[in-house]
């Protein structure tokens, strides 16, 4: 399947407008005092384990959005980089992180092309980035994370992946609506269902694309999740149970793994 990879940035740059917009008229709504990593509880477990203090840390976080991650980071000590394509987003961020009181570093820059010497970061994230881009702007990011990062130091990633056709169809059945305005139809409405293909910006990444893009690490670990978090949409008080339930049955049914929605990489230099 072809993309328009993250060159195609209309949406996400009206998203980065209209919160930058709310950010102004309301700053006292977006005083962050939770983390945004307990929406992806899976990669906040992985990213806990791996650094448990992020004080004086130099991290690089990838496709920032609006910033909420970025922020979380700083408040919690470390010395956050925020980078994005959508200059209207990297506005946001840079908005929120004032309204917060503390300090980010945010450039609009390509992860293709990151403007950083090399060995700069000790750990760099991504958070449903890579699913984004183009099969070889995937390997160009990958590998741009890998050179700015410090030997040693860590790529952590959190993607959507469909290994089963089968779930790829059966989820695609089920319309699902979206905050950054480009919500999917069902694939049995087939005029919507085409235009939407045809103006998509995303793709479904398979695990085994991830893992040949990531073979230049010295060590990189594979966390499948999701597997019963499918259902997480219709019992959204459910999350943290069917994340238990996920951790249980995928260690005593690994071939299950091909499964799940949602992979956490985490790749070391």
């Amino acid at each position: 399947m072809t993309t328009k990879s993250i060159h195609n940035q209309s949406r996400w740059d009206d998203y980065g407008k209209k919160r930058y917009k709310e950010l102004k008229r309301t700053p006292q709504s977006f005083i962050l005092n939770k983390s945004p990593l307990d929406k992806i509880p899976y990669f906040r477990k992985i990213f806990g384990l791996v650094v448990p203090d992020i004080r004086r840390l130099r991290v690089l976080e990838l496709g920032c959005g609006t910033g909420d991650v970025a922020v979380y980071l700083a408040q919690h000590g470390a010395k956050v980089v925020a980078v994005d394509i959508g200059r209207d987003l990297v506005f946001s961020t840079k908005a929120l992180s004032k309204v917060n009181g503390v300090e980010i570093d945010c450039r609009v820059a390509s992860a293709t092309r990151l403007p950083f010497k090399g060995d700069t970061f000790t750990h760099v994230i991504g958070i449903a980035l890579l699913h984004h881009l183009s099969p070889e702007d995937l390997r160009e990011a990958v590998a741009e994370a890998k050179r700015v990062l410090r030997a040693g130091g860590y790529l952590l990633c959190n993607e959507p992946v469909e290994d089963s056709k089968l779930f790829d169809f059966v989820q695609n059945l089920l319309p699902v609506s979206s905050r950054s305005g480009n919500p999917r139809p069902s694939i049995i409405q087939r005029e919507k269902w085409k235009s939407y293909k045809k103006n998509i910006d995303e793709r479904a990444l398979s695990t085994r694309e991830i893992k040949n893009a990531f073979r230049g690490f010295s060590e990189v670990k594979f966390f499948h999740n999701g597997l019963f978090g499918r259902l997480d949409r219709f019992f959204p008080n459910l999350t943290n149970f069917f994340m238990r339930l996920d951790s249980w049955t995928l260690s005593m049914l690994p071939f299950l793994k091909r499964y799940s929605r949602n992979l956490v990489i985490c790749a070391k230099k």
